[in-house]
């Protein structure tokens, strides 16, 4: 578990996950942050995501194919610079 700089935002580790190792969300900006796996791990942000989208990446049985459908493609998203 860490903490996101912007609004020190709890993040959750994706055990079950190939691409995302952890995310969190921001009920009152209604951001979602995503920490992707990789040699330099990457956080995006990405804005006006609804809390059922959150919910349904939490509780996805393929969380890759849900973030690669259903967050990535629709909402604005931009780097988090630590």
């Amino acid at each position: 578990m860490s903490l996101i700089p912007d609004k020190f935002i709890k993040m959750e580790r994706l055990h079950d996950s190939e691409v995302i190792d952890e995310v969190g969300f921001s009920e009152n900006t209604k951001r979602l942050y995503v920490k992707l796996k990789g040699a330099k791990p990457t956080i995006l942000c990405f804005s006006g995501v609804p809390r059922f989208r959150h919910a349904g990446l939490l509780t996805a049985s393929r969380k890759d194919e849900y973030f690669k459908n259903f967050i990535k493609p629709t909402f604005l998203c931009q780097e988090v610079k630590e």
